[in-house]
């Protein structure tokens, strides 16, 4: 053979040989990248909310948890234990415990799917703990907590009170 037909049959080889490299690596990459399907034993259990009325939800009694507001006065939960009895028919019951005094407001208030009207004060509701704020270990049950915020137009202002309540079981 001459030199040129050994290098022609060199090439060939490494041809092939590259080419049987490339279809080898191709079949391999395509089973390896099969994802893995495995049995999760730790499966956790999955509870659907139940979509609850609101309307229902609220009546009750509500101990205040805190109030908050851009203002120099102390917050009046610190001091006092004031409830808040919403009555089915559109009644709310102020009560308020300072130490040895006690005051009882009645009002009336109703209500929307979002704003909660109390003696024509409004309020934007929340029962469970808005802005998608995470509390964990410390968090109640859906329909335990209350949040009222008279903040309806952020753009105006946001320092109206926050007021925070829990349920009185």
């Amino acid at each position: 053979m001459t030199n040129y037909n050994i290098k022609q049959t060199n090439k060939q080889k490494m041809r092939i040989n590259l080419l049987a490299i490339f279809l080898m690596l191709t079949i391999a990459s395509c089973i390896s990248t099969q994802p893995k399907i495995t049995a999760d034993k730790n499966t956790a259990e999955v509870t659907k909310q139940k979509n609850k009325n609101p309307y229902k939800l609220i009546i009750g009694k509500w101990k205040m948890e805190s109030y908050q507001v851009y203002s120099i006065n102390p917050d009046p939960t610190d001091t006092e234990d004031i409830i808040w009895e919403f009555k089915v028919g559109g009644e709310v019951i102020i009560n308020s415990q300072k130490g040895k005094k006690a005051s009882m407001n009645t009002t009336q208030y109703w209500m929307n799917k979002s704003i909660l009207n109390v003696n024509s004060q409004l309020f934007m509701y929340y029962f469970e703990e808005p802005l998608g704020l995470q509390r964990m270990n410390d968090a109640k049950p859906f329909g335990d907590e209350l949040w009222l915020d008279s903040n309806l137009d952020p753009s105006v202002s946001d320092h109206g009170p926050k007021i925070y309540f829990s349920r009185v079981r």
